[in-house]
């Protein structure tokens, strides 16, 4: 006899989206692979006219454009499909801020997620990515990929932080720059600004690469080598980036970097750290936490930290005022004055 105990308990429909989400991002990324984007911005806005730009069938690219358009990178308009604003402003190659790149990129550590559960039994990765010999192979073509998503955000905060005079003494130290978002939208802001961009050989092919494409590279000074075996100087530098480094360093090596970095500013300067940083609580922002899951796949100790342990790492090296920098990123931005 039912007394009224049984629940009616509903579908689990969020175990079913987690199950599905590597679809979405699979069909992203054969949109990118077709260029299909780029070929509606050129006027190809039907399945026909579509099927022959992008040598692909009328059946498939159907099923992928009704999928798009669902997942609203694409608006439909009888048997036209039109771009939505996301997809033209991004996803559009030759655009400035075209992520198709770094869509495309995130297919290949595919294989390596097979293996997490071995992973999370043994603790420690199947390889670590930021050993230099991996490394070298390895970032020169993240680097690339990551500069427009970076570079976006940078802009943001060099209206902010750039210097306004024409002050030839201003120099920035870009620690593990990549390709040199942070640092080339400093440069861009005020030609006096001089950068010391630090980063492993191969890496600052792209650094030189991306400095030249923006007209900044008579500003920049690079330092090839493992950031480990550098000494940053003393008293040098007005503001130094450590742009997306601590989370493959660890909490040990990061506060050593911090401390490094405390030593190179001039009394005045500043420490900017752009980190993916979940919760106090750990218990409530989903994607810097599955960033902290990625950080095991592929680092030795590294993790993804809180704004809360960063800053007591500052305050450790005798920076002052740490405070979070709103911005369009994932994570506030977090600034640190010596």
């Amino acid at each position: 006899m039912n007394c009224g105990h049984h629940h009616e308990r509903k579908l689990p429909l969020r175990i079913f989206e987690d199950l599905w989400a590597y679809t979405r991002t699979r069909i992203l990324i054969t949109a990118i692979e077709l260029d299909l984007f780029s070929r509606m911005a050129r006027g190809h806005r039907t399945v026909e006219s579509l099927s022959k730009a992008c040598r692909a069938s009328r059946r498939g690219l159907r099923a992928l454009l009704d999928a798009l358009t669902a997942g609203q990178f694409l608006r439909k308009s009888g048997s036209r499909y039109l771009l939505g604003e996301e997809a033209a402003h991004f996803l559009v190659r030759g655009k400035t801020d075209f992520l198709g790149d770094y869509v495309v990129r995130t297919k290949y550590p595919w294989d390596d997620w097979k293996h997490l559960t071995s992973i999370v039994r043994r603790g420690k990765p199947r390889r670590a990515m930021n050993r230099v010999r991996l490394g070298n192979r390895y970032f020169p073509r993240l680097a690339e990929a990551l500069f427009p998503g970076n570079f976006l955000v940078a802009r943001e905060v060099a209206q902010r932080l750039a210097p306004r005079g024409r002050d030839q003494d201003w120099g920035m130290l870009d620690v593990a720059c990549g390709a040199g978002p942070w640092s080339i939208a400093f440069a861009v802001r005020n030609p006096s600004v001089r950068v010391a961009a630090l980063d492993l050989p191969e890496v600052l092919k792209v650094t030189k690469r991306f400095a030249s494409r923006h007209g900044v590279r008579r500003q920049y000074e690079f330092l090839a080598g493992d950031w480990h075996k550098i000494e940053f100087g003393r008293k040098r530098y007005d503001l130094v980036v450590l742009g997306h480094i601590l989370h493959s360093e660890g909490a040990r090596q990061s506060q050593s970097l911090i401390k490094q970095c405390y030593r190179s500013l001039k009394e005045g300067g500043q420490i900017l750290i752009v980190e993916i940083n979940p919760d106090s609580g750990r218990r409530k922002d989903l994607f810097p936490l599955i960033f902290a899951v990625n950080m095991l796949m592929y680092t030795e100790e590294g993790n993804a930290f809180t704004f809360e342990e960063i800053r007591s790492w500052c305050r450790k090296a005798g920076f002052q005022g740490v405070r979070r920098i709103p911005c369009s990123s994932v994570s506030p931005l977090i600034l640190a004055r010596k």
